[in-house]
């Protein structure tokens, strides 16, 4: 069985289909040979706003980065320099003052004594009645030992044992007393000696003027084993005897600090002068009547010593 024709409706769809065949293929074609299909409008593109922001360029503000750090560099150097510098200061110690810190010490010291002209008195006896005369004695000397401690306020405390001894010289008599025969009216030459063996504690206090130099006041108390033994020219024994006094001594001297070493020890030598004297006169049993004899007993003492710091 045959089909028939088309019919006409069915060619005219067929042409129409073809025609927008065809525009789909030559509207791109004609677009890119500069020409438009026509019944189509031109349009301006839309330029869309531009969002970039200009950025300097880093090659022109380079420089300028460059001084300022240069600048901050400076003043970081400068400013660390003067800190350290500071610090430095700071923690330097002052040369100039002497230590005044706390410790202990020993220490050794001489002098020369001077003992004045003594009274000498005594009971009185049936013949001669009471005694009544003074002595005078040669120049002499001390020494001493001493074991110190600094508070650290400029107070030092000390216990100080010490040896004296000075000659007898002459024993101007004026009545004889206990001495009798032995000794007659006026000037008499002297043999032996007076000796003491002294134990004292002290306190002095160091008055801190910025330098090696310091000088220091104070005293002591304490006791002497007191030691007399008297002679007559004719090698008679007039007194051979001891007596344990109170004594007590005031004076000042003048310390320089020769040297310190870092672990804290130092070294200071110093002039001085004290006065020694007793609280109460020693008493003396007479070698022959067996009476005692009072007698006085101070003087002055100029020396110097050394004293080293421990810790």
């Amino acid at each position: 069985m045959k089909l028939p024709f088309r019919s006409g409706g069915a060619r005219q769809l067929s042409i129409k289909f073809l025609t927008l065949l065809l525009s789909m293929v030559l509207g791109p074609s004609a677009a890119l040979a500069g020409g438009m299909p026509p019944g189509v409008e031109k349009k301006a593109p839309v330029m869309e706003e531009s969002t970039e922001v200009e950025v300097p360029s880093p090659e022109v503000e380079r420089p300028s980065l460059e001084v300022k750090e240069e600048t901050e560099t400076e003043q970081s150097t400068e400013s660390g320099g003067s800190s350290t510098e500071a610090l430095e200061e700071m923690d330097e110690p002052e040369k100039d003052l002497p230590a005044s810190g706390s410790g202990f010490s020993v220490g050794a010291r001489g002098a020369f004594s001077i003992l004045g002209s003594d009274s000498l008195s005594g009971a009185s006896t049936s013949q001669y009645g009471p005694l009544g005369s003074t002595v005078d004695y040669d120049k002499g000397y001390s020494f001493s030992l001493m074991l110190g401690y600094a508070l650290g306020n400029g107070l030092r405390l000390e216990a100080e044992g010490g040896y004296m001894n000075n000659d007898f010289q002459e024993i101007n008599v004026g009545t004889p007393g206990v001495f009798e025969t032995q000794l007659v009216s006026g000037e008499n030459e002297l043999g032996g000696d007076l000796s003491a063996r002294t134990l004292m504690m002290n306190a002095y206090y160091d008055i801190n003027l910025g330098g090696g130099l310091v000088p220091y006041v104070g005293g002591g108390l304490g006791a002497a084993d007191l030691s007399s033994e008297m002679k007559s020219t004719a090698g008679d024994l007039l007194v051979d005897d001891t007596d344990w006094i109170f004594i007590y001594q005031i004076g000042g001297g003048l310390g320089y600090k020769i040297s310190e070493y870092s672990s804290g020890l130092d070294v200071t030598v110093s002039l001085d002068y004290r006065y020694l004297s007793s609280f109460e006169d020693p008493r003396f049993k007479q070698k022959v009547t067996g009476n005692f004899v009072e007698g006085e007993f101070g003087g002055h003492y100029i020396g110097g010593g050394i004293r080293l710091g421990l810790w």
